[in-house]
């Protein structure tokens, strides 16, 4: 049996090119003043050793700080966001020992002020790289044109704006998941009309919920082309206007039975539905919240399309961690997320 090969240390090194070992450390890591005669020394037995540096050891010991800042909308517990940050979180547990500080900036998503505000605060304080959850397409285009000026890497989560120079886009397939919406929809009980429900929000909002649409159209386009299609705008913290602009939609459309929301909350039209009891509606939805799961297996929803949101998190801030610490770009530019079926006889295995 051979004997194990001896691992190269940075000592070894040192005693070859007869240097001390804080000029073979200043020469691996390209910092403080070296002569070039002990620079090519200490080059020259690095590659005669094979000499490769513990970089996680390095990284350890360092005392250099990174900043990381996720931007993303306010949450409340059990909401789209909450789950996200709890993917940010994990990162942020997993990457602390490297002098890595992962905080968290929150605005108001459907408030192009408060995302606004949110972004020259970063502009002033420019953290070493940013998370972004770009709900503002416009807006975050500027901000992120600022970041590459000032050459801080940034990563998207759930949507992206294309031609960005963005890291890494960590997200569910928007365009196919809406033509899997439409196939859940009707694709095994042909309908007449069917009904789609939008959240109001202000102008320049990210493309999630059109692109969205767009596959969901793709698909009644080439199935259903004669399939009357109605749309209804719903407000995102008003129950009681929610119920009158249902009511006044269901007199005016009284037979309708096939609905489908693109957004994360379904559970308003699913609560809406419970106390009017309005039974036998197919209603497919998004993402995996506690609202919508509840709706989910109560059979008011019937089909939630959900996605790995914390995962989405977790992995756009190691990819910018990787890409700082270890100077490691992420195998593919576009990660995108399964798309999970989930009905009220799988939901609790899921």
């Amino acid at each position: 049996m051979c004997a194990q090969q001896k691992r190269v240390t940075i000592k070894d090194v040192a005693r070859l090119a007869k240097v001390s070992k804080g000029t073979v450390d200043r020469v691996i890591h390209n910092r403080g003043e070296v002569s070039e005669e002990s620079r090519a020394k200490v080059m020259e037995v690095i590659e005669q050793l094979g000499y490769k540096p513990n970089m996680y050891a390095s990284l350890l010991a360092s005392k250099r700080e990174y900043k990381i800042v996720a931007l993303i909308p306010e949450f409340s517990e059990g909401e789209f966001w909450e789950l996200m940050q709890r993917g940010i979180s994990k990162a942020a547990r997993e990457y602390a020992e490297f002098n890595v500080d992962i905080e968290t900036l929150c605005f108001d998503q459907f408030s192009l002020n408060s995302f606004e505000h949110a972004t020259a605060r970063l502009l002033v304080e420019l953290p070493a790289a940013v998370l972004i959850a770009p709900s503002f397409k416009s807006l975050t285009a500027q901000f992120v044109e600022q970041l590459r000026i000032n050459g801080i890497p940034f990563a998207y989560v759930d949507s992206k704006i294309d031609d960005s120079d963005y890291l890494s886009f960590f997200g569910m397939p928007l365009f196919e998941s809406g033509y899997l919406g439409a196939d859940l929809l009707v694709g095994r009980q042909a309908a007449e009309e069917v009904a789609y429900f939008r959240i109001h929000r202000p102008e320049d909002t990210a493309n999630t919920t059109a692109i969205r649409r767009e596959g969901f159209f793709s698909y009644m386009r080439e199935f259903y082309p004669q399939c009357k299609i109605y749309s209804q705008f719903l407000l995102p913290y008003d129950q009681e206007s929610n119920e009158q602009i249902l009511d006044l939609f269901f007199e005016k459309h009284p037979h309708i039975q096939h609905l489908i929301t693109f957004n994360s909350r379904a559970f308003i039209l699913a609560d809406y539905l419970k106390k009017r009891v309005l039974d036998n509606k197919i209603l497919v939805g998004y993402d995996m919240l506690e609202s919508n799961i509840a709706c989910l297996r109560e059979g008011v929803i019937t089909y939630l399309i959900t996605q790995r949101i914390e995962n989405q998190g977790y992995e756009g801030i190691k990819s910018l961690c990787d890409k700082l610490l270890f100077h490691n770009d992420p195998p593919k530019l576009n990660n995108y997320m399964s798309m999970d079926i989930l009905t009220r006889y799988n939901v609790n295995y899921y």
